[in-house]
């Protein structure tokens, strides 16, 4: 199973380094969270710029797993399922979001 998830995060970022204009997408969605956030309460204190951050980071990421798994269309992706563990797919993607925000 490492080999095969190996080979799938090497895939993941091959295909997200052809793509940046997905990755711009989630930072400029990150980036202007935040100015929002700033807009609307002006000044923000700590624990509260924490939380905020973390519920941006959250989203995002979760919009990031969606755009990484929609960029395949069911084809493929049924293929890489008879291919290799199922886990493995999961945990490519996650790693592959995890190495963007990292």
């Amino acid at each position: 199973m490492l080999s095969q998830l190996k080979a799938l995060i090497y895939k993941d970022l091959l295909l997200d380094f052809r793509q940046l204009f997905g990755l711009g997408g989630i930072f400029l969605y990150v980036f202007s969270s935040f100015f929002i956030v700033f807009l609307t309460f002006g000044e923000v204190v700590g624990a509260t710029w924490i939380t905020l951050f973390w519920i941006v980071v959250l989203f995002g990421s979760v919009n990031a797993v969606l755009k990484s798994f929609a960029q395949e269309d069911d084809s493929r992706n049924i293929y890489y399922y008879t291919l290799t563990d199922p886990v493995a797919i999961v945990l490519s993607k996650l790693f592959t979001i995890l190495y963007w925000y990292c």
